[in-house]
């Protein structure tokens, strides 16, 4: 059978989209680690999959799977792609806010020149945590929608130099996370600038690998900065792009923006 599929990079993030309203595969699911393979698949951080609108105000739900086929609650860039997605390729007016559904969770887009900006709207669990024999200078911890703990680096430590792999695949894997954890590293560029700007790099669980941007990452560092330093806005670079957080005044809300570009388009065989 062939899949007809849309692939994105959202500030190096990349993701195979699929739109399951316009064709309709059985058992999908078994083969979405393989499509994400970069030697045998399309290659990608993981897959973003467009069905029927759960409810009248909504334009479509999205589910989103990580590399490794595994299911994931929330995907921030995933959810900024799929809202590209529908205002470039769906002929969706670009002044009109969509909405969309992700886990029972209704989400909401507005188009801004040229970039998308979602309002996450599950931001929860903010405490400090205590991880200091990792040899980091502070330790936080937030779900935006998935867990992540966010660590500060000492301005000593070039964030570059980082090896974000081993640190954050022993972290993601320490048995005081025991459904596991994303793992942010940010330093400080200018925190009083407005917005202040911080760098980042982010292992992803599910990915088990570092990625180019995360955009549930981002807002964890937005979330943190607003709880901990009342700053209520951000730009975080990452290495694939800059993603902006702003916080709201509902603690548990933020809004996040950045670039999207569709890269190619195409069809994946699927075998039994």
């Amino acid at each position: 059978m062939l899949l007809n599929f849309y692939k994105y990079s959202a500030a190096g993030n990349d993701f195979v989209l699929i739109d399951l309203r316009q064709q309709k595969v059985v058992s999908l699911e078994k083969h979405l680690a393989v499509i994400c393979q970069r030697q045998n698949g399309i290659g990608a951080d993981g897959v973003l999959l467009i069905e029927d609108a759960p409810h009248a105000n909504a334009q479509f739900k999205m589910r989103y799977y990580n590399a490794d086929g595994k299911a994931a609650a929330m995907c921030g860039n995933g959810a900024r792609t799929v809202a590209y997605y529908t205002y470039t390729e769906q002929d969706f007016s670009y002044d009109q806010e969509l909405c969309f559904q992700a886990w029972e969770q209704d989400y909401f887009a507005t188009w801004q020149q040229g970039q998308v900006q979602v309002l996450m709207t599950d931001c929860r669990e903010h405490n400090a945590i205590d991880l200091d024999d990792f040899g980091l200078k502070s330790s936080f911890f937030v779900n935006t929608g998935v867990p992540h703990a966010v660590f500060e680096v000492d301005s000593a430590m070039p964030l570059a130099k980082l090896d974000v792999k081993e640190i954050g695949s022993r972290i993601r894997h320490d048995p005081r996370f025991p459904e596991g954890s994303n793992v942010t590293f940010w330093q400080a560029v200018d925190l009083k600038a407005s917005p202040a700007v911080v760098t980042a790099r982010v292992y992803e669980r599910g990915v088990e690998d570092e990625t180019l941007s995360c955009g549930t990452g981002a807002m964890a560092i937005g979330q943190m900065l607003a709880f901990k330093a009342q700053i209520p806005q951000v730009q975080v670079q990452m290495p694939g792009g800059t993603l902006e957080v702003k916080v709201s005044a509902n603690p548990a809300q933020g809004f996040l923006r950045g670039p999207v570009r569709k890269i190619f388009t195409g069809q994946f065989i699927l075998e039994d």
